[in-house]
């Protein structure tokens, strides 16, 4: 990390610290904001075959109420985060749903007809919207340095007379507006402004005890690498039992027979470690393996016993 985006950090951490800062005046935040950003583009093409550049048009300090309000759609998913006692909202638009419905079935996104009359979401469309936004909020959490907890919300969707929902809304907020460029959407993340006072006790921590400050994007390029790790499986059956005259009389051309049963029973292999049960097919010219259960490791002692 560079001297001068250490000394913003810092900067970052002072002016948290003084009363009802104003999240646009944060020095330093723009490299978080640029990572949740590129974590919801992943988001969005894992969970909704969406394939967009995310751009955050606008990140402001303001009341829940108007930052939902400025964007015209009429679903609002609140994702109940535990430890904050407070929720996370998203407003998007129903049009975004159709174009990840088109998506997630071989069409293209980019394209779409006349805006979609105004009814009643089917449960896939609820499931889909759900599933965005629970995608969406463990990326913010893990932004915000708290990826121990991005497992832990609980997601409500509400389809139209949000205005009692809004109402409940009392804390200061920050909201995200994110623009889905290569589709032409736009939603609103807005979450409680205490979360950046967190993140500033956080910092202000960090500095106690080091003289370098967290890289705010340090978890989500983590978290990119493992997943973009690669391993090779190796599919084992078992095989006939031989006495060792057979097996040294065995030469090239040799033919070995297995049961069919033996065949059925497929050790999928990971790093010399069983890891599912499964049975062997074929599918358009090539073996494939059906998985049956997983192997934990006293499952796998179990049956070398």
């Amino acid at each position: 990390m560079s001297v001068a985006t250490a000394r913003s950090k810092s900067a970052m951490v002072r002016l948290l610290q003084r009363s009802r800062p104003k999240a646009t005046e944060l020095p330093g935040m723009q490299p978080m904001i640029d990572g949740y950003a590129r974590a919801c583009a992943e988001t969005l093409l894992r969970v909704a075959s969406l394939e967009t550049t995310v751009a955050v048009d606008s990140f402001e300090q303001e009341d829940a109420r108007s930052a939902l309000h400025r964007l015209p759609g009429t679903i609002l998913v609140l994702s109940f985060v535990p430890h904050w006692n407070a929720r996370i909202v998203v407003r998007l638009d129903r049009s975004l749903l159709i174009r990840a419905l088109d998506a997630l079935y071989g069409g293209d996104p980019k394209k779409m007809g006349a805006r979609p009359p105004a009814r009643a979401l089917t449960p896939l469309e609820r499931s889909l919207a759900i599933s965005i936004v629970r995608g969406l909020s463990c990326d913010l959490l893990s932004a915000l340095g708290e990826a121990e907890r991005a497992g832990s919300t609980e997601e409500r969707l509400v389809e139209s007379n949000d205005s009692e929902v809004l109402s409940g809304l009392k804390s200061e907020y920050v909201a995200a507006t994110l623009r889905l460029v290569d589709v032409g959407e736009q939603l609103i993340v807005a979450f409680p402004m205490a979360a950046l006072e967190r993140l500033a006790e956080h910092l202000s921590a960090t500095e106690a005890h080091q003289e370098h400050v967290v890289d705010l994007d340090w978890t989500q390029q983590f978290r990119r690498n493992v997943e973009r790790t690669s391993i090779e499986l190796v599919a084992k059956i078992d095989g006939p039992r031989l006495h060792l005259s057979d097996i040294a009389a065995l030469k090239v051309g040799s033919l070995i027979e297995f049961d069919k049963e033996l065949i059925g029973n497929v050790s999928l292999v990971a790093s010399e470690q069983a890891i599912f049960r499964g049975r062997l097919g074929q599918s358009k010219g090539n073996f494939t393996v059906l998985l049956d259960r997983p192997l934990t490791p006293s499952r796998q002692t179990d049956e070398r016993t």
